[in-house]
């Protein structure tokens, strides 16, 4: 409502009670919780936190296996969009510095793919350099069972703004497949995506 923020609750067993796990307000009273995302080995739980409603979330890391937060705080990211790989896992964050002004007159600024090692300093985060910077990358996607993952761009052309589906492989870091484009104007839509 608008007086209480969203807590995360969890709880141990399928008949157990559920416990507080995440309340916003701890880290203070202008956060409200944005999104979470747990590790494929159940060790790590990633959530968001808004600050005043801004666009700009910050990223913290809770350790199950100690019942606490990692030290970490991850700034400027996009969203919870987040894809596990060994020690880490490849986020999607704004590229601080890098605005511009579309021909609408709206000012953004392009994002950036970064994996974070669990445990170390964000600025020592290694910045992914796989899509053209022509493109706006708008987010990622785990592939299930897979070392590949789906990134999500647009880019205009001719006036229109073409959505664009890349597949990202980790283990050569490359694109591993063409595009997949979509027409602006037609009915596709993204339900989800796993190896076969």
């Amino acid at each position: 409502n608008n007086t209480t923020a969203a807590k995360l609750f969890c709880k141990k067993s399928e008949y157990g009670d559920f416990n507080e796990l995440i309340s916003p307000y701890s880290f203070g009273k202008e956060y409200s919780l944005s999104g979470y995302s747990v590790s494929p080995d159940n060790k790590y739980l990633l959530f968001t936190l808004s600050k005043g409603g801004t666009d700009w979330d910050e990223l913290r890391i809770y350790d199950f296996t100690k019942g606490k937060y990692k030290e970490e705080v991850l700034t400027g990211l996009l969203s919870i969009n987040s894809v596990w790989k060994g020690d880490g896992f490849y986020y999607l964050r704004y590229n601080v510095g890098s605005y511009r002004t579309d021909k609408f007159g709206r000012i953004s600024n392009k994002s950036i793919i970064c994996y974070h090692k669990i445990g170390q300093d964000q600025q020592k985060d290694e910045v992914m350099s796989w899509i053209d910077s022509s493109y706006t990358i708008e987010s990622i996607r785990d592939i299930e069972n897979s070392d590949k993952f789906l990134v999500k761009c647009i880019k205009e052309r001719g006036g229109k703004i073409y959505t664009f589906y890349k597949i990202i492989s980790t283990a050569s870091q490359t694109e591993s497949v063409k595009d997949i484009i979509v027409i602006p104007g037609s009915d596709f839509h993204y339900l989800g995506c796993a190896r076969d």
